[in-house]
């Protein structure tokens, strides 16, 4: 786009470099009232002319019908007495009648033939016009000049008709333009009247409607230019000079263009903030969702810690209120001294066991568990724990069964001791636990790379709901019988720690043959572990 001044712009811009006040009339290139009235007044004078010719066609048509109408009436109002006159041959009859057509008007020539085809009489107002209808009878062709109207000739001679000649009477178009010249005249006059009239009053219509709004517009725009409200109105103004309606036109254009522009760009601003939006939302329920677990977490830890600190102090009181009892008996002198001893002793031991079992349980929760990890032949240990509780076994009327066959040859890395301790009490809680006379059945084989060991006993058996809480701390499903074969519920618990401290799991179901199947899964060591390469 040019930014030098147009030829438009020096017109739409005052000397003075400045814009009209809201409401004066700008002075555009071409006024849109000036180039409408020049539209309209060429299309109105097109319609008034053809109008007019239309008018004055018909008006000529019409009169044209009338005067072959007259020439009819004139034809058969003589007929008659020419008939009679040819048929009595009487000539001065005949030229009389003829001479006396020949004074109306619209008759210019009056023809009368025999019964033979020839001329009687032929005569005309005027030699010219009787001259121009023997050129065109002799011709043979006729114009739009004359015009004519024949009738035959019948007599009557007592009752019967006698064919006596023919009658042909003339007019021509100068008797109808004769009549029509004042008509005509009228007519333009009407014509011009209302054409001026029509004419006044749209120019004040227009100068009303139209010229004032679109002057008050063309300012506006202007104005809208000049404050610089849309950067594009002052080049589009530029670029297409015309009237009020092409300012108009360029103006709205570039303003729309300029809108979808700020519109897009706003788009994209709210994609972008949309984004930001929504990706920090997600980053704050990720917070609230960790916040949350990290609650529920600490709400779990804090109700277990309480719990646990609630059955250890239940735990230890039991013994200590019969070591309590014991040393005031001993004070009075009732009883054997070495029997209180004893019992002092078991409840010592008691006491020892579950305050072990408490600090294996609080350094596993730490990580701090020492473990010694070496290659050990598992099927040595099954067999040494299965041995170790066949006595136990026999003296409590359980038949203690054992197939470890599976296990021969494998190694795995493992800290011995620490798997002792999960044996031994798995196998103590199972016999602790089964009724007499009952069963228990050790079995052990390899699995997709591990080695699956089972303890099964034949009852009495565990409800679905304790199931999944087997492990838990302190948990019991009767504690009453706990307390009496000395448990804290804590030895399960601890044989979960070891068994995930050696990469493996531990899981309890119930058993076919009625009691519980406890299942411990361990890795076993591959050949590459083994340093016998692949």
């Amino acid at each position: 786009m040019s930014s030098k001044p147009s030829h438009t712009d020096s017109q739409l811009m005052p000397s003075n470099g400045r814009l009209p006040p809201l409401g004066a009339t700008p002075t555009p290139s071409s006024s849109i009232g000036s180039e409408l009235f020049r539209k309209v007044f060429s299309l109105y004078v097109v319609i008034a002319l053809l109008t007019t010719t239309l008018h004055m066609w018909i008006e000529f048509k019409n009169t044209k019908n009338d005067v072959q109408h007259e020439l009819k009436i004139i034809s058969e109002s003589i007929a008659p007495g020419i008939a009679k006159a040819l048929w009595d041959f009487h000539d001065e009859q005949i030229l009389s009648i003829v001479q006396g057509t020949l004074s109306h008007p619209s008759i210019i020539a009056t023809r009368v033939q025999n019964e033979y085809g020839d001329d009687v009489y032929f005569r005309a107002s005027d030699e010219a016009d009787l001259y121009q209808i023997q050129n065109m009878q002799r011709t043979g062709i006729w114009g739009n000049r004359i015009y004519e109207y024949s009738l035959n000739l019948e007599y009557n001679n007592f009752g019967r008709t006698e064919s006596t000649g023919r009658l042909t009477v003339y007019s021509g178009r100068e008797v109808v333009w004769s009549r029509i010249q004042l008509g005509f005249t009228l007519i333009l006059i009407n014509s011009l009247f209302k054409s001026l009239v029509l004419w006044a009053l749209f120019i004040f219509i227009a100068r009303k409607t139209l010229t004032k709004p679109m002057n008050s517009l063309t300012s506006l725009i202007h104005r809208v230019r000049d404050e610089g409200l849309f950067a594009s109105v002052s080049e589009s103004i530029k670029a297409r000079p015309g009237n009020e309606l092409d300012l108009l036109e360029a103006a709205f254009i570039a303003m729309k263009e300029e809108l979808k522009q700020q519109q897009k760009k706003l788009r994209i601003h709210n994609d972008q903030l949309e984004a930001t939006v929504a990706k920090r939302t997600q980053s704050l329920r990720e917070a609230y969702k960790t916040l949350e677990e990290t609650r529920k977490s600490e709400a779990s830890v804090l109700e277990r810690k309480r719990r646990f600190m609630s059955d250890i102090s239940h735990e230890l009181r039991t013994p200590l209120a019969v070591l309590r009892l014991q040393v005031e008996v001993m004070e009075s002198g009732i009883g054997d001294i070495p029997d209180h001893c004893s019992k002092l002793q078991r409840k010592v031991s008691q006491m020892e066991r579950i305050i072990g079992d408490l600090s294996t349980l609080a350094q596993a929760d730490c990580n701090e568990l020492q473990f010694s990890f070496e290659k050990n032949c598992l099927h040595s240990l099954l067999v040494e724990i299965y041995q170790s509780y066949q006595a136990l076994a026999v003296k409590s009327s359980i038949a203690l069964n054992a197939d470890f066959s599976a296990m021969q040859g494998l190694q795995i890395n493992s800290d011995i001791e620490r798997l002792r301790q999960v044996f031994n009490n798995l196998l103590n809680n199972a016999v602790k636990y089964t009724d007499s006379p009952g069963e228990i059945l050790l079995g052990a084989k390899l699995s997709s790379g591990n080695a699956v060991i089972t303890i099964d006993n034949s009852g009495p058996g565990v409800s679905d709901s304790a199931l999944p809480r087997l492990f838990e701390r302190m948990y019991r499903e009767d504690g009453s019988r706990s307390r009496d074969t000395g448990g804290a519920g804590l030895g399960l618990s601890i044989c979960k720690s070891l068994v995930e401290a050696h990469r493996g799991e531990i899981s309890a179901t119930h058993s076919k043959l009625g009691g519980l199947k406890v299942v411990v899964t361990l890795p076993v060591m591959n050949r590459i572990e083994l340093g016998e390469g692949l």
